[in-house]
């Protein structure tokens, strides 16, 4: 199961509150994480289910260093042993979109594997081309851990 949190930015939510909001143009950027079955550790359960929670994070940032956008998907695993056997020959694969103001000059991604509370991150500079064969509009970014 994978659950969607977007959040605001402190100045965001602060102005949302006071009714000051203006549009700001935004660029939607497609992530695809990769993660390695090493990197993560999934609890044998006494009834033979294997569990595991993982955040995905990814964050935007101003120049000034400002959060603008950020959003979280948590996947909550329970997986039965030949479905655990599959992630451990082809790792977890999560799909995640955010929206970014195109002032941002830097997403960080970031996976966290509950159970250990470990974290692997990566930033990548703004703005990302997107691929040619993209919709219009849109940019694409892969992520492996």
């Amino acid at each position: 199961m994978v659950k969607d949190a977007p959040a605001l930015s402190a100045k965001a939510a602060k102005k949302k509150r006071k009714g000051e909001t203006e549009p700001v143009a935004m660029q939607l950027y497609s992530i695809d994480y990769a993660v390695t079955p090493a990197d993560l550790r999934f609890n044998p359960m006494p009834d033979g289910i294997y569990h595991d929670v993982i955040n995905f994070m990814a964050t935007a940032f101003d120049e000034e260093g400002a959060l603008v956008a950020s959003q979280i998907s948590q996947v909550a695993a329970d997986l039965k042993p030949e479905t655990f056997r599959d992630i451990q020959l082809g790792g977890v694969r999560v799909h995640q979109e955010i929206d970014v103001p195109l002032k941002s000059v830097a997403l960080r991604l970031g996976v966290e594997d509950v159970a250990d509370s470990h974290i692997g991150t990566l930033e990548i500079p703004l703005p990302v081309q997107a691929p040619p064969d993209a919709p219009a509009g849109s940019a694409a970014f892969h992520a492996s851990r």
